[in-house]
């Protein structure tokens, strides 16, 4: 780094640029083309949580200088063939995998692909079984049993009637982590419920597909 560089951790990130958390100030950063250019490069080169070196400008704004090397990742493949990797998180330590007892159906195949995907990349993973007031079904309770005997954690919650929520902070505290799930299963709710600060945008689940909308337009 250089006297007019500075250190930061990216908070988030979408189309027009990353949001950078530098020295507890979030600034608003540009990324330079070449992350895209180099070879083998990602489609979006820069994931939340990276650890970046940037410039500031004297609008307020910055840009991203360089991405430093992480230490772990969370990732699939994308494009047609599966040809590109898609990072989605970056030096983190666990995920959280966030599914609902209904509305949205439960998929246990989904759960346990996010489970091998996790662990082949050495995070830590564990299930978060939400909207536990709707009651139990087969489907969860058949999870919670397998997971269970394998080792993995798996945690039920409610955010409305916070059913869950303590033992989820707690889970949560010291450790970066990565909440992933369908639309619906109430990701944002929980981070909401855990502290109220975050004033996370929530929706409701469509009656038409009783899948969830994408409320949540950017990755954090």
């Amino acid at each position: 780094m250089t006297p007019e560089t500075q250190r930061g951790v990216v908070v988030s990130v979408d189309a027009r640029g990353a949001l950078v958390d530098v020295a507890g100030e979030q600034v608003f950063c540009q990324v330079r083309g070449r992350f895209y250019e180099e070879p083998g490069s990602e489609k979006r080169p820069i994931a939340p949580g990276d650890f970046v070196v940037v410039s500031r400008s004297g609008d307020g704004q910055g840009r991203v200088e360089e991405i430093l090397p992480r230490r772990t990742k969370l990732s699939r493949r994308a494009g047609p063939q599966g040809e590109h990797e898609q990072v989605m998180a970056a030096n983190v330590d666990q995920v959280a995998i966030v599914v609902a007892t209904a509305k949205p159906r439960l998929r246990p195949g989904f759960v346990d692909r996010l489970i091998v995907a996790a662990a082949n990349q050495r995070l830590e993973p564990f299930v978060v079984v939400n909207k536990i007031d709707l009651g139990t079904t087969e489907d969860v309770r058949e999870l919670r049993e397998t997971l269970g005997a394998l080792g993995y954690p798996v945690l039920v919650t409610c955010a409305v009637d916070r059913t869950g929520i303590a033992v989820l902070a707690a889970r949560l505290a010291g450790r970066i982590t990565v909440l992933t799930g369908p639309s619906g299963v109430g990701k944002s709710s929980l981070l909401n419920a855990i502290d109220g600060s975050f004033g996370l945008k929530t929706g409701m689940v469509s009656r038409a597909t009783a899948k969830g909308c994408h409320v949540t337009s950017r990755a954090s």
